[in-house]
């Protein structure tokens, strides 16, 4: 969130290098932005970076294995509802 204009304007993966460029070891994550989930996890791993936690909003009661599915996908151990 707090990235949402940088990435409007460079776009997600030059800002997570730029994240990393600048020392951060770990990125918490709103959204894939268009990117797959293995581009994902290729660019966290090719950047050294780790997943903190992954945002994500309350899924309806049907969905919620899906939601949990799609964040093993990229890697998330930690789940952030709002």
């Amino acid at each position: 969130y707090s990235l949402r204009d940088r990435i409007a304007a460079t776009g997600f993966v030059r800002v997570l290098e730029e994240v990393r460029a600048m020392g951060f070891a770990g990125v918490e994550l709103a959204g894939l932005h268009d990117l797959s989930a293995a581009a994902f996890r290729d660019t966290l791993a090719r950047l050294d970076l780790q997943l903190a936690a992954a945002h994500v909003p309350l899924p309806d009661r049907d969905d919620f294995t899906a939601l949990l599915d799609a964040q093993a996908a990229i890697g998330a151990h930690r789940i952030v509802v709002a």
